[in-house]
Formats: structure tokens, C-alpha cells, sequence
């Protein structure tokens, strides 16, 4: 069972597999181009977008590979039963383990493209609660502020008051 970190549109994945580190690095750097093409070729699309028609490109992969290999499931059982068991068979079976191998490793990066996505949805839908949070707190604190300034004004008032009653005791007892 692998380990390993991954970077995909500059966010950094702990992703764990069966397969070994190296294959399963390079199932997320073939996603991470996939996401990273369809961003380059239309700048304005939102990363999650990029991701679910990543996935999408990926899941179509997967079914057109199904779709060959049940295609050559059916012909070389054909051809199983016109030649027996001759080197074209050979070849076939051959053909048919790569073809097998290869929509196994399309099927797993499908299962992790699904598990991407989800997180990419709890990731946005916790910076959306984060954006707000720090806004309430904003308004918190410039209610503090607003209010410790006008305590400081209430406070320069009173002084001033008391000053202008000075005065004018000062000034009734000159005149007076």
C-alpha cells in the first residue's frame, strides 16, 4: 500500500493506494494535466469545474476502454473457437491482459478522481464559511474600535466641559 504527497492546481494531497507511490503519483500528475489543460485552454473556468470535466474525460476514457475490451472479449472468443489455441490467440490474450491493465489503472484514477472532487466541495464550502466568518469578526472588531473612540471622545468632552466651567467661574469672578 502507497503513500505519497501530491500537488494537484497548487494544492498540496496526502493520497493513500494500494498501488505503489510512484504509480499513484503519476495517476495525480496525469489528472493534475487533465485539470491543468482545460484551465490553460479557458482561463475564466473555476477549478472544480476544470476538475468534475476532468473527471468526466476520465470516465469517458473508462467506458470507451470497457467498451474495447468487451469488443475484444467477444472476438477473441470468435476466434478462440475458429483457431483453438494458435499464436493469434497468443497475440490476443496479450492484447486483451494490456488492454485489461490499462483500464484497471483508468478505474482507480477514476475512484481517486471522484475522492478529489468531494474534497474540493468541503474545501470551498469551508473557505465560503471561513470568508464569513472573517467578516463578522471584521465588523466585531471595528464595533470595539468605534466604541473605544468614542469613550476616548466622551472622555475629551467631559475634560472640555469642566474646562469651559473653569473658565467661566474664572471669568464671573473677574467681571464680578
Amino acid at each position: 500500500m502507497g503513500s505519497v504527497e501530491v500537488n494537484i492546481l497548487g494544492q498540496k494531497y496526502t493520497i493513500r493506494g494500494e498501488e505503489n507511490e510512484d504509480y499513484i503519483a503519476s495517476l495525480a500528475n496525469y489528472l493534475n494535466n487533465r485539470i491543468s489543460e482545460i484551465c490553460n485552454n479557458a482561463p475564466n473556468v473555476h477549478p472544480l469545474k476544470a476538475a468534475i470535466l476532468s473527471g468526466l474525460g476520465v470516465a469517458d476514457e473508462v467506458f470507451k476502454l470497457k467498451e474495447e475490451i468487451r469488443i475484444i472479449n467477444k472476438r477473441y472468443e470468435q476466434v478462440k473457437k475458429e483457431l483453438g489455441d494458435s499464436d493469434d490467440i497468443k497475440k490476443i490474450k496479450s492484447d486483451y491482459s494490456k488492454l485489461k491493465e490499462e483500464y484497471d489503472r483508468m478505474a482507480i484514477l477514476y475512484e481517486n478522481t471522484k475522492d478529489y472532487y468531494t474534497i474540493r466541495a468541503e474545501l470551498e464550502r469551508l473557505r465560503v464559511e471561513n470568508d464569513k466568518m472573517a467578516k463578522e469578526l471584521a465588523v466585531t472588531g471595528q464595533y470595539y474600535k468605534v466604541k473605544d473612540e468614542l469613550e476616548r471622545l466622551k472622555e475629551g468632552y467631559d475634560m472640555l466641559t469642566k474646562e469651559l466651567e473653569a473658565t467661566t467661574d474664572a471669568l464671573n469672578n473677574i467681571l464680578g
